[in-house]
C-alpha cells in the first residue's frame, strides 16, 4: 500500500482561511496555474521586508540559527528515519515543487513515499483554498526535507494517523494541525490519544504544533481558551511558534520574541499555547507545576513559523496570501507563515537525535524535561489576541524567564539537543 517516488489536518485552518477572506474587501484570487513559468529566484529577507514589512529566510538562514551545521556536516542528517506527515490535499506537484526547493538551496533529493488508501482530491487550481492547502502541505513537507535531508518523508493521505501509528510504518509522526480539544469533544480526544499511544509503544515520537490563533480555538474563538489536540497529550510533544530576527547569514540581530501579529493582519494570529482540559500535569512537568498546576501544559518548546520570518517555500499553484497581503500570490517562490512549521522543523531535529541514537526515542516529554540546557530562553512576546470578526479578544500568556506557556524551555541548540536526546536514556 505504500508506493514510493524518486497530517489530519484541522478543519480550522480552511475554515481561518475563508474566514479571513469574507473578511478582506475585493480581494479574488489570481488565475489558476499548475505549473510556475519559470523558477527565478527565491526572495532575500531585505526583499520580503521591502515587500510586506515581514522578514524571510531560507534553509541555510535557518540552519546557522539552529546550529544544523556540525550535524549535517558529520553526516547526522536523518538518514534512516521515516517521518511521516499529512497534507491537507493531494499534491501532484511535490516532487516538481520540491526538486526545485532541492536544487536551488543545495540540498539532496529527497526520498518520497506516498501512502494513500484514501486519496485526498487533487487541488483545485482556481480555488484559492484549495491552492493555500497545497502551499500549506507543500511547505511543510519542504522544510521537514530542509531540517532532515537524510529522512524519507511519508506522505499519507485519508485518515490512516491510527494505522501509520499501530503498524509502525514511521520513526517520527508529525502532525501539521489540530483543533481545541473542547472544540474537538472528548471522545474525539480520547480517540486520538489512543493512536498516539500505539505510536508510543513503538517509541515514535509525535509531535505537534499548539495552534495559531492565540490560546482560543478558531472555530469557536468565543469559548475562551482551549489547548490544542494533538499538542496537549502527555505522550507527544507540543511546538509553539517564534517569530526570529536574522540577518542574511542566519544570525540573530534580537532575540526570538512570541508569534504575535494579531494586531497587524486581519487575521489575528498568534502562537497557541495553555493548559488542558482533560490531561493532568504528567509527571515529567512536575519541575514546571508552579507554571502548569494539574494540568498538561502546551507548549513543551517553540520554533519558527510566525509571520514576521516566514520561511520561504515553492509551490506550483497561483494562490491568495490569505494570512499577510491578503492578495493573490502566484505561482513560484511564496513565503509562507504557520505553526505546522514549527513541527516540520523540529520534527528533523528528533529524526536527526534518533539516527544519533541508533534507535527510536519516545516518550520525548522526559528527555525534552532533562535537557533543558539545550534551549535559549524566550523571554519576549505573548499571544493575546484583540477582538475581530472571530470574536472577542484574549488576554493570552506571555513570555518570561524558565519555562512558560508560550514558548515553553523556549527555541532549541539542534546540536545541543541531539546530543542529550541521544545519550540520555531517563
Amino acid at each position: 500500500m505504500i508506493h514510493r517516488s524518486a497530517r489530519p489536518r484541522s478543519r480550522g485552518r480552511a475554515a481561518l482561511a475563508a474566514l479571513g477572506l469574507a473578511a478582506m474587501v475585493g480581494v479574488t484570487a489570481a488565475p489558476g496555474s499548475a505549473a510556475a513559468d519559470g523558477v527565478g529566484s527565491p526572495p532575500t529577507t531585505d526583499a520580503c521586508r521591502a515587500a510586506t514589512g515581514f522578514a524571510c529566510y531560507n534553509p541555510a538562514q535557518i540552519h546557522k540559527d539552529y546550529n544544523m551545521g556540525a550535524l549535517l556536516r558529520r553526516g547526522l542528517d536523518g538518514s534512516g528515519q521515516t517521518i511521516a506527515v499529512f497534507p491537507f490535499n493531494h499534491l501532484p506537484t511535490l516532487e516538481h515543487d520540491l526538486g526545485v526547493f532541492d536544487d536551488t538551496f543545495g540540498l539532496p533529493p529527497a526520498n518520497i513515499e506516498w501512502f494513500t488508501p484514501d486519496p485526498h482530491p487533487t487541488p483545485d487550481p482556481s480555488n484559492p483554498f484549495d491552492t493555500f492547502g497545497a502551499l500549506d502541505g507543500l511547505a511543510f513537507i519542504e522544510w521537514v526535507h530542509a531540517m532532515a535531508p537524510g529522512a524519507t518523508i511519508l506522505v499519507v493521505e485519508g485518515s490512516s494517523f491510527s494505522y501509520i501509528a499501530s503498524h509502525h510504518l514511521a520513526d517520527v509522526i508529525a502532525m501539521g494541525g489540530g483543533a481545541g480539544e473542547r472544540a474537538q469533544g472528548l471522545d474525539a480526544v480520547m480517540a486520538g490519544h489512543q493512536d498516539v499511544v500505539d505510536a508510543t509503544s513503538y517509541h515514535v515520537p509525535v509531535i505537534s504544533e499548539a495552534g495559531e490563533t492565540g490560546r482560543p480555538d478558531s472555530d469557536n474563538v468565543a469559548a475562551g481558551p482551549d489547548a490544542w489536540y494533538v499538542a496537549s497529550d502527555p505522550l507527544a510533544t507540543s511546538v509553539g511558534t517564534l517569530e526570529l530576527s536574522l540577518d542574511a547569514q542566519g544570525n540573530r540581530t534580537a532575540p526570538d520574541r512570541i508569534w504575535n501579529d494579531s494586531h497587524q493582519l486581519p487575521i489575528p494570529l498568534a502562537g497557541g499555547g495553555g493548559l488542558s482540559a482533560f490531561f493532568d500535569r504528567p509527571t515529567y512537568q512536575n519541575k514546571v507545576k508552579q507554571i502548569v498546576g494539574n494540568h498538561r501544559g502546551v507548549p513543551d518548546l517553540a520554533m519558527a513559523g510566525g509571520c514576521d520570518g516566514r520561511l520561504i517555500a515553492y509551490s506550483s499553484y497561483d494562490t491568495v496570501d490569505f494570512y499577510v497581503t491578503g492578495q493573490p500570490e502566484a505561482a513560484g517562490w511564496q513565503p509562507f507563515c504557520s505553526s505546522s512549521l514549527s513541527t516540520a522543523l523540529f520534527s528533523g531535529i528528533v529524526a536527526i537525535a534518533q539516527q544519533t541514537a541508533g534507535h527510536d526515542l519516545a516518550p520525548l516529554g522526559p528527555r525534552l524535561y532533562h535537557a533543558t540546557n539545550a534551549f535559549t530562553d524566550v523571554t519576549v512576546g505573548n499571544n493575546a489576541i484583540p477582538d475581530s470578526f472571530l470574536g472577542p479578544g484574549d488576554p493570552g500568556d506571555a513570555a518570561t524567564p524558565g519555562y512558560d506557556l508560550v514558548s515553553g524551555w523556549g527555541s532549541p541548540d539542534a546540536y545541543r539537543l541531539v546530543t542529550d536526546l541521544s545519550e540520555d536514556q531517563q
